[in-house]
């Protein structure tokens, strides 16, 4: 039932109540009331609350009795029009027993009986009730309703004006939502039980103008444009140029002519600890490496990564022989890679140069670069096996270095390392000559590597979680409000390649996929479902 406002209630009371009491005074009028006829030239305009078109009134200072004024059309006979069921009652007797029509003749039952009035043909003098106002009986009547008549008119008027005013009013209240409180505890909208009258109310989330400042600093900008407009972004992408500037990564030349220069664009990224705080605005010059031309600007580009099962193994030796694991964090780590070809590339976006029509000749690799990542890794192995370290040929990107009085341990991916082995002593040693060779963040013990989170227990053991990866991974395939299920796969499901209609999407289904074959590090029950799904990456 839609809400009603307290002044429609109020004026729906009114007008209910207005009607019972015009249908009761009908209903007395009706038995009581001298009928008379008028020959008037037009039909009133005015309608009673029975329905007929005639007008009820009292002249009290004349006629000291109730009138009903029945006007008649010319040319109509009082029989053959729509008054007569006002003349006459139910028993066919003309009411009062007796007519007036408008020249003052009084007519009985005999009169309606014989024949019909029609305008003009009642003999009289019309002059007597009109002019004689303190003899006749219905003198002054005409004046009173001309007065009548002004004053509907003068109530018409006041109503539309009314009307008007109180639709502003309700268009007011409706745009700015302001109710009166007065009004609404006075008046009773419906008799229904509403959770407002229960006072069950929808709490209100407050949220602090720190956080909110917060989540509006994180908004990634999609735009150079509009990452100047806000400080926090300018200085980040402030500290990657200067960055860029200082590891020397390239030269500003003329660009020869049959060569080709690869754009590049700036990427904005809002890091996060492992608990989903803010951790600090991140800004990257990506080279659009996409432009890269096989054979001209690479050659090879493959660059070994490490295995989650080299993690777990890692994980699992430092465990059981105590040993201390510290983290590590190379900062722009493939700027320290050198390149071997010759790239040309555009000069970044948002920097304005005193040189505008040269490009930029990098001497160093970096981000987008296809070779990037195989220069990286060749430069930090040449100088882990000038310090004495083999690769592993399981796995290449573990470093192992063993002596009669201590064993290191190095496990790399990218730019994030963890150093482990039996001497914490050497550990720290090793952590000193990679700061002096590359600059590093030293992110102390292992506590959050590759979106896995580790924490030490009271027994000495560790905790493996990916909690905050398996949230964000649910989020972007929009799963975050589907139902759980107590198995990972239906028991006995057998997947065809044709059993049903393609995937819409095949691209969002490979980076799904290929997101959830991540989870096994630490969920290995996971691993026949998922392997069953990535038999269709190729064709889904």
């Amino acid at each position: 039932m839609p809400w009603l406002s307290a002044w429609r209630v109020r004026r729906n009371a009114r007008i209910r109540e207005r009607k019972r009491f015009e249908a009761i005074e009908m209903q007395k009028l009706r038995k009581t009331a001298t009928r008379r006829c008028r020959n008037c030239l037009s039909p009133y305009r005015d309608q009673n609350p029975g329905g007929g078109r005639f007008m009820c009134f009292n002249c009290g200072h004349v006629s000291k009795r109730p009138v009903l004024d029945l006007p008649v059309p010319p040319g109509l006979g009082i029989s053959n029009s729509s008054i007569v069921k006002d003349l006459v009652g139910k028993g066919g007797k003309i009411l009062n027993s007796k007519v007036w029509s408008e020249n003052g003749w009084m007519c009985g039952q005999e009169w309606l009986e014989n024949g019909n009035w029609v305008g003009g043909s009642i003999p009289g003098n019309p002059s007597n009730w009109r002019t004689n106002g303190n003899g006749g009986l219905f003198g002054g009547d005409e004046h009173c309703l001309t007065e009548r008549s002004y004053c509907g008119i003068l109530f018409l008027v006041c109503k539309l004006l009314t009307s008007f005013f109180l639709s502003i009013r309700w268009l007011w209240r409706k745009t700015f939502r302001i109710s009166s409180t007065v009004l609404q505890s006075r008046t009773k909208a419906h008799s229904m039980t509403t959770r407002a009258k229960a006072g069950i109310f929808r709490p209100k989330i407050y949220t602090a103008k720190a956080a909110a400042h917060i989540y509006d600093s994180t908004i990634e900008p999609h735009t150079v444009k509009e990452a100047l407009s806000k400080p926090e972004w300018c200085q980040a992408m402030k500290e990657e140029y200067e960055a860029l500037i200082k590891n020397n990564t390239w030269t500003l030349v003329d660009l020869p002519p049959g060569c080709n220069a690869i754009g590049c664009k700036w990427v904005f990224k809002s890091k996060f600890n492992a608990d989903g705080s803010f951790h600090k605005h991140k800004a990257r010059l990506i080279a659009k490496g996409y432009h890269q031309r096989a054979g001209f600007d690479f050659t090879d580009t493959f660059s070994p990564m490490v295995k989650p099962t080299t993690v777990r193994v890692v994980l699992t030796l430092a465990l059981s022989k105590q040993w201390h694991m510290h983290q590590i964090d190379i900062n722009n780590a493939f700027l320290h890679g050198t390149l071997k070809e010759i790239v040309y590339m555009n000069q970044p976006p948002g920097f304005d140069s005193r040189e505008k029509g040269k490009v930029c000749r990098l001497q160093k690799a970096i981000y987008g670069l296809k070779q990037a990542p195989r220069s990286w890794f060749q430069t930090l192995s040449h100088f882990l096996i000038t310090m004495g370290f083999t690769a592993a040929k399981s796995d290449t990107s573990l470093f192992i270095k063993i002596t009669q009085t201590f064993t290191l341990l190095v496990l790399v991916y990218v730019d994030d390392i963890i150093v482990t082995g039996s001497s914490k002593s050497e550990v720290v040693s090793l952590v000193t000559k990679l700061n002096y060779m590359f600059k590093l963040k030293d992110l102390g013990p292992l506590h959050y590597f590759l979106g896995i989170e580790v924490s030490n227990t009271t027994d000495g053991g560790l905790i493996l979680s990916q909690a905050k990866y398996i949230r964000d991974l649910l989020h972007r395939a929009k799963m975050t409000d589907s139902k759980s299920q107590p198995t990972p796969m239906v028991s006995g499901l057998k997947l065809q390649a044709n059993g049903s209609a393609a995937v819409t999407d095949p691209t969002f289904y490979r980076s799904i996929v290929g997101g959830l074959q991540y989870i096994t590090i630490t969920r290995p029950e996971l691993s026949f479902s998922i392997n069953r799904v990535c038999q269709f990456m190729h064709n889904p």
